[in-house]
């Protein structure tokens, strides 16, 4: 493999692709809490909290859950741009890094994905039209940074294997 068309397209699809999802999911998390809605017969801003059928505190600590994992992607396309640039560091150190930053945004995107669910499953969410899509556009989010994570994972575990092939020969 080229290390150049890999980091090419880590810089591409990873990188900035995670910057912008981020970017995006964060804002689009500001306006869903900002949504003014009727709920139970009142007009309230950030609803949100309000629309859960359990504890306040729990909800609380889903959107931030929410909110530092969206926050964790803007991080993790930052790190990305920087590793995506560095030539300094050998095709097998490289390969493995890869690997890991897969991995572990697989995690992350899962723990998303768990969170997603559990508001949507815990608010009445789906009765007013603007929250539901903008909650499935956290889902569509989420998938493309779980496809992203296993195409980096899988090329890093592949490239990881090729080199390991080529030091024993």
């Amino acid at each position: 493999m080229e290390r150049e068309i890999v980091s090419k397209y880590v810089k591409i699809f990873g990188a900035v692709g995670m910057l912008v999802v981020s970017l995006m999911d964060i804002i689009a998390f500001i306006v869903l809490t900002l949504i003014p809605v009727e709920v139970y017969g009142g007009s309230e801003a950030l609803y949100i909290v309000q629309m859960f059928n359990i504890y306040d505190l729990l909800a609380l600590v889903l959107w931030l859950c929410l909110i530092v994992s969206l926050c964790t992607y803007l991080i993790t396309g930052i790190i990305l741009i920087t590793f995506s640039n560095n030539n300094e560091v050998n095709d097998y150190t490289y390969s493995k890094h890869l690997f890991l930053i897969g991995v572990v945004l697989l995690l992350i995107g899962f723990l998303n994905s768990e969170f997603i669910y559990l508001i949507y499953v815990n608010t009445n969410i789906v009765t007013y039209v603007i929250p539901y899509f903008i909650l499935i556009f956290f889902i569509t989010t989420n998938c493309y940074v779980l496809i992203v994570a296993i195409v980096m994972g899988g090329v890093g575990l592949y490239w990881v294997l090729d080199k390991e092939g080529e030091l024993k020969d």
